[in-house]
């Protein structure tokens, strides 16, 4: 045949026959090439007409039966390749073309596979029909099995994935995922977690499925599959999880999921973890959590609780349990915390009309939300929002006087509230008597957190190259750029040296955090730098405190060492208030212990207290009235 008639073409070669069977994809034509003797074929093969347009071709491992799959689904089978026209089946079930076709169990049975991910198996003896639900996500691509072995292995389109079904127990049983994703589909945001001891990330945005990666060992933990399981849809909707929260170390997942091509609702699913099966069991969902907005933030409360936050309002999730398994929720059994419950709404809270939510972020201690109202951070008390109906209390708002840009991202570093917005990055402490403090300004694309109290900020001046800065809460620049990629769209500190960025381009990268005490200088005002800085780096750096975990709580108060040459009376003094310091900090912290932060419940107290004890006017009655909230 001529070049351009195979160059779109299916084959399919019998194993034992050496049948030879090829169509044109999407054509209604089929040849067959029958040998006449071992490896002799005769120059003109049979052709077949068709009743449908070929998109999958099987041919019998050992009989000369010939399978073909049709563009709107069908399913056709040729009994003998040599009597083409002595009979056969066809049916029709998939409601997508057929993409993949296998003759398994020992030739008595056939398996066909198309965009609603579920295999089906047709009986050549009887002519009945078994679907196979995968759990693969999307359109399946191919099936194999080993000879007479209970075993199918199937591999969906686009997914880098393979799954393992074990044909008696009708079920997937082992499933091994690739590590990389198509570029035509990037994953959104990244969320840092402790998955069952192992540290990891989970990339949310993907289609149909939520990836549990291990960027050390550069492999895929887990691939949590949603698919929405609407079999008579023509084109199955795709479905991405925006948002996810991990409960008990991963036991147990919330993921909220929208659908792209449908107009189906936002659903808020619960899944929990079966160690005998080594998957994720969906428990239980929520339809439309908040209507038909989508979502800001999802975060994880506790153990059991999760809280959605929307342009309108902020609610909190909590299970109910039942009192059979009540008892065993307390026993050290995670994977049976959430078994025969349902979730419901226990507290909410609105915002302000005209001004929407546009953030999200818990304190460490899980006692205060900070959600950012357009362009102010608002803190409200959910030390209780999981036990008490009562509408959360607004404990204290943090305006700031750099932008009227609505908040991106705000996340609580250390004892300040860091915030970004599409062009500035500032920290407010929450410390009596400070103000907002500018950390950044330019071509914003994230911001995080990172260790020893400082902030890394994807970012760059002219919306050219990107890099990865880092500077303290109070202003200073704590280390040298690094070079990033341009479309970063998120950045999570993993580690205490390492943050993970995430492109549109590039995916999921691991990349050092900018070295404090580095030559770069990252362009910020320099009105609204707390203290000068050190005239040298030997002052920067003994102006540092020891404890990285308190550095952020004494950085503007530390004083640098004066040269001894020059007053000696004074570097004694100076080191006096330091061995004082250190005393008073192991007393504090006691000795031998990690350094920790006070509860940010303390911290607002001691605000709150501050400005009390010297009212004036309406601060007075803001402060009274948080109080008593």
């Amino acid at each position: 045949p001529k070049a351009d008639a195979t160059a779109n073409m299916l084959l399919a070669v019998g194993l034992e026959t050496g049948v030879v069977a090829t169509a044109g994809h999407g054509a209604s034509e089929l040849r067959m090439w029958v040998p006449t003797a071992p490896c002799v074929y005769v120059a003109q093969p049979t052709v077949m007409p068709l009743t449908l347009r070929a998109t999958a071709l099987a041919a019998h491992p050992t009989g000369y039966a010939i399978a073909i799959g049709g563009s709107r689904g069908e399913v056709l089978v040729l009994r003998d390749a040599v009597e083409p026209h002595s009979g056969g089946f066809s049916d029709h079930w998939h409601h997508t073309p057929v993409s993949a076709l296998h003759f398994g169990a020992g030739g008595n049975a056939l398996m066909s596979g198309a965009g609603e991910g579920v295999v089906c198996l047709w009986s050549l003896v009887d002519f009945a029909m078994e679907k196979l639900r995968t759990k693969v996500g999307g359109a399946i691509h191919a099936l194999a099995a080993a000879g007479d072995a209970p075993q199918l292995a199937v591999a969906p389109t686009g997914r880098g994935s393979l799954v393992l079904l074990d044909m008696a127990e009708r079920r997937a049983t082992r499933r091994r995922d690739g590590v990389h994703w198509s570029a035509a589909h990037p994953c959104t945001d990244v969320t840092v977690c402790d998955w069952m001891g192992t540290p990891a990330v989970m990339l949310t945005g993907l289609p149909d499925v939520l990836r549990v990666f291990d960027p050390r060992a550069n492999d895929t933990l887990h691939a949590l599959t949603v698919t929405p399981n609407l079999e008579t849809v023509a084109r199955p909707p795709t479905v991405g999880v925006k948002h996810v929260a991990a409960l008990r170390r991963g036991h147990v997942m919330v993921t909220f999921e929208e659908a792209a091509d449908l107009a189906l609702p936002a659903v808020l699913r619960w899944w929990r973890w079966d160690a005998s099966r080594r998957e994720y069991q969906e428990d239980q969902c929520v339809y439309a959590p908040h209507e038909e907005e989508p979502l800001v933030a999802l975060l994880a409360l506790g153990d059991d609780a999760v809280i959605t936050v929307s342009a309108t309002s902020a609610k909190c999730w909590t299970p109910l349990v039942n009192a059979e398994t009540k008892s065993s929720t307390a026993v050290a059994a995670p994977s049976a915390a959430l078994m025969r419950t349902k979730a419901h709404c226990v507290s909410a809270v609105n915002s302000t009309p005209g001004r929407p939510f546009t953030a999200a972020a818990l304190s460490a201690d899980g006692a205060v939300a900070f959600i950012a109202e357009e362009d102010t951070v608002v803190c409200f008390n959910v030390a209780s929002a999981a036990d008490s109906s009562r509408p959360w209390p607004r404990v204290l708002e943090l305006p700031q006087p750099f932008t009227a840009e609505p908040i991106r991202r705000v996340e609580m570093v250390g004892t300040s509230v860091v915030a970004a917005t599409a062009s500035v990055v500032f920290a407010v402490a929450l410390v009596p008597g400070s103000r907002p403090v500018e950390l950044f300004r330019g071509h914003v694309l994230s911001a995080c957190g990172i260790a020893g109290g400082d902030v890394a900020i994807a970012a760059s001046k002219d919306k050219g190259e990107a890099h990865l800065h880092r500077v303290s809460t109070t202003g200073a620049v704590a280390g040298s750029p690094v070079p990033i990629s341009s479309d970063a769209v998120s950045v999570r500190a993993f580690d205490e040296s390492t943050v993970a960025v995430v492109s549109r381009s590039r995916g999921l990268r691991l990349t050092k955090a900018p070295v404090e005490g580095g030559d770069s200088v990252v362009d910020a005002p320099a009105a609204v730098a707390p203290s000068p800085a050190p005239a040298d780096k030997r002052a920067a750096a003994t102006a540092r405190p020891t404890t990285r975990g308190l550095a952020a709580f004494f950085r503007a108060a530390a004083i640098a060492e004066p040269d001894a040459a020059e007053d000696p009376q004074a570097v004694y003094a100076a080191r006096q208030r330091t061995a004082a310091a250190e005393e008073w900090l192991t007393q504090c912290i006691g000795a031998g212990e990690a350094p920790s932060a006070p509860g940010v419940g303390v911290v607002l107290d001691g605000y709150l207290a501050a400005l009390v004890a010297q009212p004036t006017g309406e601060t007075a009655a803001m402060a009274s009235a948080a109080i008593g909230a």
